[in-house]
């Protein structure tokens, strides 16, 4: 046997086994990522939920000199014991204010442990799925690849375009899943909430620093009556400039009866454009994939 053929032989052997390794890590990574994602949904379906309010903005410094903020939450459970905790997770800037109105998720046995409801409560669980998912397809690509080599299914070895639209494809695919499932989380929770009607009462200025210039976006302060009868007040979570809304506006709001003061205004703006954002980026990659890889195979079978 030539030193040719031994060398051929062993990087397809090394991409067959890379592959396999690929995948079973990949797989591995996604059923932690699920299993994770099932815990979550359990712990959070054994807690109560209850209405807090930010009474205090800590921030902490870590050994790289990096400063984050964590809201202090007030609350107060069914048995009417007042609770104070320190949130978890922080950012910079502060993703809370004092005063900002927060769900909060306890445990009946230790409220102390209680958390704030966030999108971020589910950020491991879908990036360890999305991560897992594109590494276990990249393993059976490559495992295929080495087959098609060895096996010498008419191509032989795939050739990079090929496998840089398959990996394009996958990418764009697991983007498009992982929108859907943050889609699909929050659709749950929004058919959960009560609908009614409330009005513009003000409209508020924040200034966030991007870039190094200042910028301002208005937010609307909404009022509006729940079932029981109670009056509630609450800002709008997106802002514009020039203002989307004016004082006196009448605005569809959803809120949940638990906790009313956490309502949302009913905007296809808050609802969809995260979706879409996802639907555009995760769908583009997913097109341009599958064009490079037919265009690709298109030349293969001549």
């Amino acid at each position: 046997m030539s030193t040719t053929v031994r060398s051929t032989n062993r990087i397809r052997i090394g991409g067959l086994l890379g592959g396999i390794m690929m995948l079973i890590i990949g797989s591995g990574v996604l059923f932690f990522g699920l299993q994770l994602r099932t815990w979550t949904q359990n712990e959070i379906a054994a807690m109560l939920p209850a209405e807090g309010r930010v009474v205090d903005v800590v921030s902490r410094t870590t050994a790289a000199y990096d400063a984050s903020f964590y809201p202090v939450v007030e609350f107060r459970t069914a048995d009417g014991e007042v609770i104070r905790f320190e949130s978890g997770t922080g950012g910079d800037p502060p993703e809370y204010r004092v005063g900002d109105a927060v769900r909060v998720y306890y445990d009946p046995q230790a409220p102390q442990s209680a958390m704030i409801d966030s999108w971020k409560r589910w950020a491991p669980p879908l990036a360890l799925i999305g991560v897992g998912g594109v590494a276990a397809l990249i393993g059976v690509i490559g495992v295929f690849n080495a087959l098609a080599a060895s096996l010498s299914w008419g191509w032989g070895a795939l050739p990079g375009n090929v496998l840089r639209a398959l990996m394009i494809t996958v990418v764009g695919l697991g983007i498009l899943f992982l929108g859907w499932q943050w889609y699909a989380s929050r659709q749950s929770r929004v058919a959960a909430m009560l609908s009614t009607q409330g009005e513009v009462v003000d409209v508020v200025s924040r200034s966030t620093l991007s870039d190094g210039r200042t910028r301002t976006y208005l937010y609307p302060v909404v009022e509006f009556r729940t079932a029981e009868g109670e009056v509630i007040r609450f800002q709008g979570s997106s802002g514009s400039n020039p203002p989307e809304y004016r004082v006196g506006d009448t605005v569809r709001v959803r809120y949940d009866p638990h906790i009313p003061q956490s309502a949302v205004i009913d905007s296809w703006w808050d609802v969809l454009m995260p979706l879409i954002i996802v639907i555009a980026i995760g769908g583009s990659l997913t097109l341009v994939g599958i064009a490079r890889l037919r265009s690709a195979l298109a030349v293969l079978r001549q």
